[in-house]
């Protein structure tokens, strides 16, 4: 990779090279090779940063079980979300959908209610599909798809559903005669 001119006062003219050593650049490749269908490499890549980190950040956890599940290695996603001391609404999510995914329906719907217990208005479309960046639209299936087989919910059951429109008739309260027919002969 080429060098970058660097221009913020104190250092202006200062010439920087990528860093290839630095954990947090190293798993962002990772998490970006793993939103790319390329979850193989991106666990590699996840694995190094974590080799490299002196303090081995809680979210490279995260990012190496989101890798895992892209490859379908869902008990080993399962052991690198075990690695995160407070779970979160996600991790759980990703915990059920893992679970769910290897046919243990208990695990699943004990992580399913952590996650209703903890945001009781969860649905799939609204906390997780805004943040799925996968490439690839047979991931993001995949990924939705283990969610509803854990349990989870598409919409957040206590919102209003907006009934669909009627575009292509008119309104069932309008008479013919309104709608431009003639009854009178």
């Amino acid at each position: 990779m080429p060098a970058s001119s660097v221009s913020n006062g104190a250092t202006a003219g200062v010439r920087t090279e990528p860093k290839p050593n630095d954990d947090l650049i190293v798993v962002q490749q990772g998490e970006i090779l793993a939103w790319l269908g390329e979850a193989i490499d991106g666990i590699a890549w996840i694995r190094k940063a974590m080799r490299l980190s002196p303090y081995l950040p809680e979210r490279f956890w995260f990012h190496l079980a989101r890798a895992h599940f892209v490859a379908r290695q869902y008990a080993d996603a399962i052991t690198a979300l075990r690695h995160i001391s407070a779970p979160d609404v996600l991790h759980c999510a990703l915990l059920a959908a893992c679970h769910a995914r290897l046919d243990d329906m208990s695990q699943s719907q004990s992580q399913v209610s952590l996650v209703l217990q903890r945001n009781p208005a969860f649905s799939i479309a609204a906390h997780c599909e805004p943040l799925l960046h996968y490439r690839n639209d047979a991931d993001r299936r995949h990924h939705c798809e283990s969610l509803r087989l854990a349990g989870l919910p598409d919409e957040n059951p206590d919102r209003p559903q907006v009934e669909p429109t009627r575009s292509s008739r008119s309104p069932p309260h309008l008479s013919s005669r309104t709608r431009g027919a003639n009854s009178d002969g």
